[in-house]
């Protein structure tokens, strides 16, 4: 990989073969230009383009949200049903039933997309108008896409060589697959689990989990997923984003920085689980999507420069200044202009 100045790895969008072939099948709440609310869409859709350019097999699995755009997809078909176990509780008894599920596939970004579907006969999963924002439980949503995305692996009968977490979303992911589907055939893949915002760290209730059809209780101990902020309290709390950490083969984060920071206190109360599994946890640097973010072909912009002609950067200057209200630079003077782009949150 590229370095830095600092020697810090960089993730870049280099064409540039690799020796070896790696089945790798993300698990992934938001895909841009799909299912985008925050970066974590953006660095998923370049990091699949620039692994699949170095010649890896890449999958994006994707909740089927009614709120996605169709046009945006090409080769878009349906595929199979199957039925995914999840759990319920019926007359004070927990019992495991299942929901059937629809596979779609597509590409979208010249990235091979599957789309998985709840029967929305049967639930409200993923259903509204925007990511994020529909009126069903996003803890028991996101616990069922977990449980949906292994069980589809194995009925299709894929056995890819990684299998990538991305969030607090699809953390409970590795909690599943290492309890439930590694012994169950899935044996071959290997976890690892992205974080890149450690805001939301998936607090659930162990009956919560039993939506994916397991007893949370498993998961209730400190050495496994325990929100060790809940302890005594009634009832106690797991933490999807600890499980997931603790479960993975390899845990990495946005930058190295930000991974001493995290294991050093700055993470808050998980702290002291990433310096416990330090060695497994790893900071590279977020790169820039060369093809995404090229000014030349960026169709969001009013007109293209490049570094080679940067006339239409001077008037994209301009253009911005007038739509602000700034004042324009007298003729002859030259003033930067900065903008920052970013949640208004004290994390950022």
């Amino acid at each position: 990989p590229a370095t830095t100045a600092d020697g810090s790895q960089l993730a870049t969008t280099s064409n540039a073969r690799d020796g070896f072939q790696l089945s790798v099948v993300h698990l992934t709440a938001e895909m841009a230009p799909l299912a985008k609310v925050g970066g974590l869409g953006d660095v998923v859709t370049g990091l699949a383009r620039s692994c699949t350019a170095r010649g890896h097999n890449v999958e994006i699995i994707l909740p089927f949200y009614e709120c996605i755009d169709e046009s945006l997809l090409e080769d878009f078909k349906f595929e199979f049903d199957y039925d995914c176990p999840k759990g319920s509780e019926w007359d004070g008894q927990f019992q495991v039933g299942g929901l059937k599920t629809s596979v779609y596939t597509a590409k979208c970004e010249g990235i091979k997309m599957v789309l998985l579907k709840p029967d929305w006969d049967e639930t409200n999963i993923f259903r509204g108008g925007a990511v994020y924002a529909g009126s069903y439980n996003e803890t028991e949503a996101y616990l069922y896409f977990c449980r949906a995305g292994l069980e589809f692996l194995k009925v299709s009968g894929r056995q890819p060589d990684i299998i990538h977490l991305h969030e607090w979303q699809t953390s409970a992911a590795a909690m599943l697959y290492w309890e439930v589907y590694n012994k169950a055939g899935l044996s071959n893949p290997r976890v690892i689990l992205t974080i890149h915002n450690m805001d939301n760290t998936g607090e659930c209730r162990a009956e919560e989990f039993r939506v994916t059809g397991v007893e949370g209780d498993l998961f209730n101990t400190v050495e496994k997923a325990l929100d060790e902020r809940t302890i005594g309290h009634n009832p106690e709390r797991l933490s999807l984003l600890k499980g997931g950490v603790v479960y993975s083969n390899a845990v990495t984060t946005v930058s190295p920085t930000y991974a001493v920071e995290t294991s050093t206190g700055q993470g808050g109360w998980l702290s002291g689980t990433l310096s416990m599994y330090s060695s497994k946890y790893h900071g590279i640097l977020n790169g820039i999507d060369d093809v995404m973010w090229d000014p030349m072909r960026d169709l969001y912009l009013p007109c293209a420069f490049s570094a080679e002609n940067l006339e239409g950067k001077r008037f994209l200057q301009k253009y911005l200044r007038s739509g602000l209200g700034l004042a324009m630079p007298e003729d002859g003077q030259r003033k930067p202009l900065v903008v920052c782009i970013t949640r208004l949150v004290p994390q950022k």
